[in-house]
């Protein structure tokens, strides 16, 4: 099949189902906003709508988001730092959205069948339960303790489809052992191994794409060397489950990943949107790949997650309404292209699935990793 003719060819219109459109709510913890607590927002809200942080929220440090597919854009990152966030139970056909978040402890997404995009955000360590189409972009993890299930690294995905972009994943270095004293000035400790920095386990399909993996040291061991040091670690442990493939990565460790992992030398395809437009301003997005690339745009589709073996990737957008010719990259391999405006009503903001594929010269289609673009309507505060 010579995908560039497919891509080329007559406009294929599919009956695509409705946008990821809601109501855009503030809060603000000094009454600034529609509320002061995320979680009474979150209560209030329906599937679909925006939370808008603007000002650090009041309410608790362990937040839940159960159920119900919302976008949650974070405009404080400075002052609002909660300590754990978990996304959970979001059926299919649903989106939860994260832009933004700071979080001291923990970020977790479990038993999520709907699609899932966390990006621009920090944590200590991240964990991806029993989840079917997880996007992680641009985020820091520094991968401290264990993570439950088994799972032992900055990230930990069990039985889960993710893509990883731009991220840095650090697993840190094992705890040093002890050294008595007193009456036993010989007793000592081991010091405990190091971190991976991912630590993907049970039937997973992991994409990494322009991302660090670093493994963590083993602790020196206690006692002036009478006791052992801990195990260095790799920069990834992947089960016999797991499809793993590598584009763009950098893996530095002391010691050895454990696993088998399909890297792939080649230029990574990617695509930046914008973090939202107001309704009717043109679309500006930047594509990096090979130079004599032809991009496309395809648009207005189900945000899905879609392994297939006709392109190097994962197509995201699929059943898509729109496909639009964005050009061919130029010596340098780096094209801005403009898109038309979209509307959104007011009070309102409309989410885009977006995703580009770039097609060279022989016909081979590579995917970079799609992403939803936000539309504001009249009266909606940018991010």
């Amino acid at each position: 099949m010579n995908l560039r003719r497919a891509f080329a060819g007559p406009l294929l219109l599919f009956a695509a189902p409705p946008l990821l459109a809601g109501d855009v709510w503030t809060i603000a913890g000094d009454g600034s906003g529609d509320f002061t607590s995320i979680e009474a927002a979150y209560t209030a809200a329906a599937d679909g709508d925006v939370l808008h942080v603007t000002f650090r929220p009041l309410g608790g440090n362990f937040l839940s988001f159960d159920g119900k597919g919302v976008v949650i854009i974070n405009d404080d990152v400075g002052l609002w730092q909660p300590y754990q966030v978990t996304l959970s139970h979001l059926p299919a056909g649903s989106r939860f959205v994260v832009r933004g978040l700071s979080v001291r402890f923990r970020l977790s997404v479990e038993s999520c069948a709907g699609d899932v995009i966390v990006s621009d955000a920090t944590a200590d360590r991240a964990m991806v339960v029993d989840s079917a189409s997880v996007t992680i972009r641009r985020v820091m993890l520094s991968g401290y303790a264990a993570l439950g299930h088994g799972l032992d690294g900055a990230i930990g995905i069990l039985d889960s489809n993710v893509i990883l972009e731009d991220c840095v994943l650090r697993g840190t270095h094992g705890q040093d052992g002890q050294t008595g004293g007193g009456i036993c000035t010989s007793c000592c400790t081991d010091g405990e191994a190091g971190k991976f920095a991912m630590d993907a386990q049970g039937v997973s399909l992991v994409r990494v794409q322009s991302t660090d993996l670093i493994g963590g040291s083993g602790g020196i061991g206690g006692g002036n060397g009478a006791c052992s040091n801990g195990l260095d670690a790799g920069a990834y442990r992947v089960g016999p489950g797991v499809d793993l493939t590598l584009v763009d990565t950098l893996l530095v460790s002391p010691g050895a990943s454990v696993g088998t992992a399909t890297v792939l030398p080649d230029t990574a395809r990617r695509a930046v949107f914008p973090g939202s437009v107001a309704s009717g301003e043109p679309i500006q997005v930047r594509l990096t790949g090979a130079p004599g690339d032809t991009a496309f745009a395809l648009l207005d589709g189900r945000m899905t997650f879609d392994p297939i073996s006709s392109v190097t990737g994962v197509l995201q957008v699929t059943h898509s309404s729109r496909r639009v010719r964005l050009g061919t990259l130029p010596p340098g391999g780096v094209l801005t292209a403009t898109l038309g405006a979209r509307m959104a009503a007011d009070g309102t903001a409309e989410h885009i699935p977006l995703q580009v594929i770039l097609v060279d010269g022989a016909g081979v289609a590579r995917c970079a990793p799609g992403d939803l673009l936000a539309v504001r309507g009249a009266g909606v505060q940018a991010w």
